[in-house]
Order: C-alpha cells, then sequence, then structure tokens
C-alpha cells in the first residue's frame, strides 16, 4: 500500500490510520517495506527493501504528512534490520 514516510536515524517513518490493515497487522512484527522508482523512458529504475521490526512511534509528528485525506494519526518506526536493493540500468547499445 502506498505511504509517505521519511528516514529518521536510519529507521523508515510514516503515518497511518490507527485503524489500517498497516497498524492492525504489522505492529510489533518483523516487516518488509519496499521503495522502488521506474523510469519507463530512460529504461531504468531501482527497488530497495529494508526489512525490520515495526513498532508505534510517539514522534509521530516527525513523520510527513500523508497525501490521503482523513485522521492519521498513529506513527509507525521501522528499524532497519537489513537492506537491500537493485539498479537496473537501460542496456548497453550493441555494438555495430
Amino acid at each position: 500500500m502506498p505511504v509517505n514516510f521519511a528516514v529518521d536515524d536510519g529507521a523508515v517513518v510514516l503515518r497511518t490510520s490507527p485503524y489500517s490493515q498497516l497498524a492492525r497487522e504489522g505492529t510489533d512484527r518483523e516487516v518488509g517495506f519496499e521503495v522502488d522508482l521506474v523510469d519507463v523512458e530512460a529504461h531504468s529504475g531501482w527497488s530497495v527493501l529494508v526489512q525490520g521490526r515495526c513498532t508505534r512511534d510517539r514522534h509521530a509528528s516527525d513523520a510527513p504528512t500523508p497525501w490521503v485525506t482523513g485522521p492519521r494519526t498513529l506513527g509507525l518506526r521501522i528499524e532497519a534490520r537489513a537492506v537491500s536493493g537493485r539498479r537496473l540500468s537501460p542496456p548497453h547499445a550493441e555494438r555495430a
């Protein structure tokens, strides 16, 4: 599910509704958080996966304001245990 997020001292922070699926099923558990960027025209992109424990964060005001409407009062913090990623580059032109 798309969310607005920030990185704070190596952890991912975000705000969500206390009634969201993320809040109900992801709090106090190991989770995966993925961020992707695709540039269709350049045939390139990247993907980063953060794995770690998701906990409630009392400093929800530090997280970015979500773009979606409605109350997003629950701050969540994912302390990175492992970070991996991949960069996709356009294929090199074949030599004639």
